[in-house]
């Protein structure tokens, strides 16, 4: 969450500073122009360009900065249950692929047990194989030789990753 609050603000941040330094700059140009006796054309017009692009500047920010980092959020979650669901797969690939189907189905809730991996949105320990909580890493054994993985987003519903892992006889 603190890279995403950097990325919005020092995004957001960067033109304002410009036009704010702009403005300023505008500001004192016009005062020395003034002592020199010297012509300032469009002086006034030029600030006030400068403010509009100020204030539009600031009500993109004030608009679109909440669902910016509202997507940003969820990206991170999404990227996050799915590198969990990778090492998932990579811990069955190496542990479970090659005991027997039968010894699989009998323990499959302590073999979830046993994969060690966190929910990235309740922080937790995740213990149990299950669809219902946002970030678990579920999975499904079909009795036989596959493995599906998913991950469940933080809306609820199904990442549809779709990693299947088939042990070849």
């Amino acid at each position: 969450m603190g890279l995403a609050n950097k990325t919005i603000f020092g995004n957001c941040l960067f033109p304002m500073v410009i036009v704010i330094f702009s403005i300023i700059g505008i500001s004192k140009n016009s005062i020395v122009f003034k002592e020199r006796g010297m012509k300032t054309n469009n002086q006034r017009g030029i600030t006030i360009l400068s403010l509009i692009i100020l204030i539009l500047i600031i009500g993109v920010m004030i608009i679109y900065g909440p669902k910016v980092y509202q997507h940003i959020l969820e990206q991170n979650v999404n990227r996050i249950v799915t590198s969990n669901v990778q090492s998932v797969e990579a811990e069955i690939r190496s542990e479970l692929i090659s005991r027997h189907p039968v010894h699989i189905w009998n323990d499959i809730d302590e073999l979830i047990k046993r994969l060690n991996f966190q929910n990235p949105v309740t922080l937790e320990q995740q213990t149990k194989n299950g669809w219902d909580r946002p970030g678990d890493v579920v999975v499904t054994f079909d009795g036989v030789n596959t493995f599906r993985l998913d991950g469940i987003g933080k809306d609820g519903s199904s990442l549809r990753l779709s990693i299947i892992i088939q042990r070849s006889s």
